[in-house]
């Protein structure tokens, strides 16, 4: 199978985006919805509103500050669409001896739920070494109206890994993690300050190759705290038309705390932002 280049974004929910149109909820529809009359939305809508929810929970899977990393620590976090509640993702981080267990929840809340019933679940089991982590096996498990349960097996003495769903086997190169592995390498490099950065990242369908780039400093607000000094990272993919924007706060040693994903050419996106954060004992 060709490997295909995608710019920090999952392929099943970017092939799901890419062939949606008009999947704005507009206000007019949310008084549909209030009022009992959800059926008079397009299915068309529907359906990218459902497939844009389950983007944003991959994307949720973000890690806490790298000295949480030596203890381990629980993390919330909100998804808004339109400025509307949509979701929340729990994180989780089991440190011993080294090994890093690295667990991501996202399900649908309020309005949401009558588009998708979606439930993920992530898990990474990594290795810390001293500026990176080697994943050494990612698990994937959807449940809902779409049922999906797979695995990727990183072997390091053979340097290759494996995705279940495809049977294939890909080689171990510099730069190579999981869907939760990569957000953690990715706050280490952020904390070298460059300027770019790449990526090979297999999810539970293929691997593919990430590129961002750092825009500059500014101050935000979130529901975890005020006035918020942070650092900017952009994305990009003119092919899928979606644009990613992720906030990282340097005090938090470059924890993402807001996220937002855009498809820009049908003016729909999500909003993911950190409400509360605690270390482990």
């Amino acid at each position: 199978m060709t490997r295909r280049e995608y710019i920090l974004v999952g392929s099943t929910a970017t092939k799901r985006l890419s062939c949606l149109k008009g999947a704005v909820l507009t206000t007019n529809e949310y008084s549909k919805i209030r009022n009992g009359s959800s059926s008079e939305i397009t299915s068309t809508r529907i359906t990218a509103l459902r497939a844009m929810l389950l983007l944003a929970g991959l994307w949720l899977a973000l890690p806490v500050r790298a000295g949480l990393l030596d203890a381990g620590f629980d993390a919330q976090y909100k998804v808004y669409m339109g400025g509307i509640p949509a979701g929340i993702s729990q994180r989780n981080v089991a440190v011993n001896d080294g090994i890093i267990v690295y667990r991501a929840h996202s399900e649908p809340r309020g309005m949401a739920r009558l588009f998708t019933r979606d439930v993920v679940t992530e898990t990474s089991i990594m290795q810390r070494t001293d500026d990176d982590v080697q994943p050494l096996e990612y698990r994937y498990d959807q449940t809902g109206k779409d049922e999906v349960h797979e695995k990727v097996l990183f072997d390091w003495e053979k340097k290759t890994l494996t995705i279940t769903k495809n049977r294939l086997t890909y080689p171990i190169v510099a730069n190579t993690y999981d869907m939760l592995s990569f957000q953690i390498a990715m706050m280490l490099k952020l904390a070298r300050q460059p300027k770019t950065f790449t990526f090979h990242v297999a999810d539970h369908h293929d691997l593919h190759t990430y590129k961002a780039t750092v825009v500059g400093s500014e101050t935000i607000s979130t529901g975890y705290r005020d006035d918020m000094q942070t650092l900017r990272v952009d994305s990009f993919n003119p092919k899928e038309k979606l644009r990613f924007s992720f906030w990282c706060a340097p005090e938090l040693d470059y924890l993402p705390v807001r996220i937002e994903i855009v498809r820009t050419d049908l003016d729909m996106g999500s909003t993911t932002e950190l409400k509360t954060l605690h270390r482990r004992p």
